[in-house]
């Protein structure tokens, strides 16, 4: 089961890392097309962010899949977490 929402997570993620680059792509063919137009920078701003966020959220999800993953392998270590983590647990 936790193999399954980790591939579902990541199959998001990547979407969205696809999709914000879509967004930078236009932008830029948008800048070759009419370099004079208005909010030309504003397009390729926003679409930077996307990008930086898609793989922002990209590597949180694996860095967590990572806490979990040594949590199922040795669930007595705590060493991976801080000590409110470990309370909390079983899993």
């Amino acid at each position: 089961m936790a193999s399954d929402w980790l591939t579902l997570l990541v199959s998001r993620a990547l979407a969205r890392v696809a999709d914000a680059r879509s967004l930078t792509e236009q932008a830029e063919r948008r800048e070759i097309e009419d370099p004079q137009r208005d909010g030309i920078y504003d397009d390729l701003e926003q679409a930077l962010r996307a990008e930086i966020v898609a793989w922002e959220t990209a590597q949180n999800i694996l860095g967590g899949w990572e806490v979990v993953q040594a949590l199922i392998d040795d669930p007595d270590s705590c060493a991976v977490t801080d000590s409110a983590a470990c309370q909390s647990r079983p899993i």
